[in-house]
């Protein structure tokens, strides 16, 4: 599922979109990983609900989705969100995707839009939460970046039906699904709605994943939102790569996955101890103390959780059992790696959750 996703008047799909509005049903949320069912979310109206009925915003979002559609089809880019988005607007006369407004409560202001299944009917659901519809007359562009960003999981749902509930259940999958999505959300912001909306159109987080695509290519955004090191997940992808086109050989590839977990234990290592010698002391060392300790523990995190399922799947599937044979000193290295940084990460786990924390609230 790794592909490629490189993507002013109101006009088009109108009727279309009114049909597949008011048509909503029962759905499944999308956890951290992977989707599971949610009886309750396809409720148009239900007590306790934040934002009240989704009849009440049915209008706007029917507005909204027309002003998106007008956007991106007349501005007629050559780029990867118009060129896929032009496919899978094919498919919203069927039925089978469908838009609905979120009314629950907002778990996190990052947390503006969920891509779901319906459990009863297998039909895709994007909800759009109320408060992003609520300022919709004022400032539309918060919401469709949300729609921008789970255009690439519409086409994904297009090309794999039902069973992109397993493939996003596959947590590498799901990783560079989210990476899919959130490039087609900076191309959005960067080309659609800057030249038309301007820079104060843009909300805070937006703001952030236009400025972390330039800056870095969303390496921040990887580390400290969602908590993965998107270098490491990299690496280790262009090192399979490599082994698959005889770039490297087995053992040069089993050499560089040991070196860099090596490279990783020691960052780790000397992070803490400079974290433990800055103590309870404020200012710049404590914080630059804390900054280290984090980025080293997300790094270790990263080697050895999606990194192992990287690792593993090259062992699994191009070494025969003889050649495993011949590397299992070192494939052993690397196994004794990834159980030393868990007892590392142990010790630092709360901090790190805690540190995030407090980063997203910034939001």
């Amino acid at each position: 599922m790794n592909k490629e996703r490189q993507t002013v008047p109101r006009r088009a799909l109108a009727g279309v979109l009114c049909i597949l509005v008011l048509g909503f049903a029962s759905c499944a949320t999308t956890p951290e990983s992977g989707m599971s069912a949610d009886p309750d979310g396809g409720r148009d109206s239900a007590a306790g609900e934040a934002g009240g009925t989704a009849d009440e915003y049915r209008g706007t979002l029917v507005s909204l989705l027309e002003t998106f559609d007008a956007l991106v089809v007349s501005a007629e880019n050559d780029d990867e969100l118009g060129a896929l988005y032009r496919e899978v607007r094919k498919h919203f006369g069927s039925g089978t995707i469908r838009f609905r407004t979120d009314t629950r409560e907002l778990e996190s202001s990052l947390r503006r839009s969920r891509f779901t299944i319906d459990s009863r009917t297998g039909n895709a659901v994007l909800q759009i939460h109320y408060s992003l519809l609520d300022m919709a007359d004022e400032n539309p562009v918060p919401a469709m970046s949300e729609i921008a960003a789970n255009i690439s999981r519409i086409g994904d749902y297009i090309e794999y039906g039902l069973e992109i509930s397993t493939l996003y259940s596959d947590p590498l999958e799901y990783y560079l699904a989210n990476m899919n999505a959130v490039y087609l959300q900076s191309i959005f912001l960067r080309d659609y709605a800057l030249p038309v909306y301007g820079e104060e159109s843009l909300s805070d987080y937006d703001n952030y994943v236009l400025q972390s695509l330039e800056v870095d290519g969303f390496s921040s955004l990887s580390l400290f939102v969602w908590g993965l090191d998107k270098d490491i997940i990299y690496s280790m992808l262009g090192l399979s790569t490599q082994l698959s086109n005889g770039g490297v050989s087995k053992e040069a590839y089993v050499e560089q996955v040991l070196q860099l977990g090596r490279e990783i234990r020691n960052n780790m290592e000397q992070s803490r101890r400079l974290f433990q010698e800055s103590g309870d002391s404020e200012g710049d060392d404590r914080s630059v103390a804390r900054r280290t300790m984090y980025i080293a523990a997300t790094s270790a995190r990263t080697y050895r959780t999606l990194g192992s399922v990287i690792f593993s799947t090259v062992i699994n599937e191009r070494f025969s059992a003889g050649e495993y044979e011949e590397h299992a000193g070192k494939i052993e290295e690397v196994n004794q790696l990834y159980a030393l940084l868990k007892t590392l990460l142990a010790e630092v786990d709360d901090f790190r959750r805690e540190y995030r924390s407090d980063y997203l609230s910034g939001f």
